[in-house]
């Protein structure tokens, strides 16, 4: 419950462009679907073992031991 209190909080104050989501459940679903319907980007983050539902809710989702290159 306070992950989404402080999420929408986040959202509200109009000060970020991008709300990284670190989970494996789906409790981050229904705030990723939130954040992205005001257009802001949603990555998510977590486990192989994360339903495929809150997968789909981020915009894109990078697997723990994934090995991605990143800039800085």
């Amino acid at each position: 419950m306070a992950f989404v209190i402080d999420a929408m909080d986040i959202l509200h104050e109009g000060k970020i462009d991008c709300f990284c989501i670190a989970a494996g459940d789906g409790d981050c679903t229904m705030p990723a679907r939130r954040i992205r319907e005001v257009k802001l980007t949603v990555p998510g983050y977590g486990e192989r073992k994360t339903p495929e539902v809150p997968v789909a809710s981020c915009r894109e989702f990078r697997y723990s031991g994934q090995q991605q290159g990143v800039e800085p």
